[in-house]
């Protein structure tokens, strides 16, 4: 439809004078589910300078945990900045453990709670599941 036609299509005023052309408005773009998700991520996996957990609400429950127990402590910014960051770091390599689990053990593409109990047994028990222990069998007794 070229500005011909809606020019034309316009309703005429009172006064015989036509009204401004209307706009068709333009539909809002739909995608397919999941697809928003993997955008998100490879938005993310692009900027590693930019943190995942904000900084001023990291810092105000670490120090509202702090005061809980200590009500004296304080904290230095560059101390609560390593904080965060490694606190990143632990969820990233918790959240790769559960999708390698879910992938290999699971044969599923979705995360679920027994990954990341799966993840939290090796993670917190190295000796227990070390690789020989993977290697001997020993991970399949704990996803059962």
């Amino acid at each position: 439809m070229d500005s011909e036609d809606i020019m034309r299509s316009s309703p005429e005023l009172e006064n015989g004078t036509a009204a401004p052309p209307t706009q068709i408005p333009a539909r809002k773009r739909k995608h397919k589910p999941g697809r928003k998700a993997l955008l998100d991520i490879r938005k993310y996996q692009r900027s590693s300078d930019k943190p995942v957990i904000p900084k001023q609400p990291f810092k105000r429950l670490t120090m509202e945990l702090m005061h809980k127990y200590n009500p004296t402590l304080r904290l230095a910014s560059d101390a609560a900045d390593a904080l965060r960051e490694m606190s990143e770091q632990v969820m990233t390599q918790n959240f790769a453990m559960a999708q390698t689990f879910a992938v290999d053990l699971g044969h599923r593409s979705t995360i679920g709670l027994k990954d990341f109990r799966v993840a939290a047994n090796i993670l917190h028990c190295p000796e227990r599941y070390g690789p020989a222990g993977i290697a001997n069998g020993t991970l399949n007794t704990i996803v059962a």
